[in-house]
């Protein structure tokens, strides 16, 4: 790596911004790889899925699925 000191400024600022921005890239595609995978765990066990839609669906009918009856409009 060539000495940062020894460049001006915004030369140094603008080599730090492009570091930073593939940096952000690579954690961006990383999580996105962890997301597939734990995806891929639960479509494997058909109960963890179904259990899974259940607490993420909060929309329409699938709502009345987990709410208690004293709670449902």
């Amino acid at each position: 790596m060539l000495s940062i000191h020894r460049l001006g400024r915004r030369t140094r600022e603008k080599m730090t911004e492009e570091w930073n921005q593939s940096k952000r890239r690579r954690c961006v595609a990383k999580r996105k790889m962890e997301r597939k995978k734990e995806r891929k765990k639960t479509s494997s066990n058909p109960l963890k899925y179904f259990l899974n839609s259940i607490s993420t669906a909060k929309l329409g009918k699938q709502h009345i699925l987990w709410t208690p009856p004293e709670r449902r409009l």
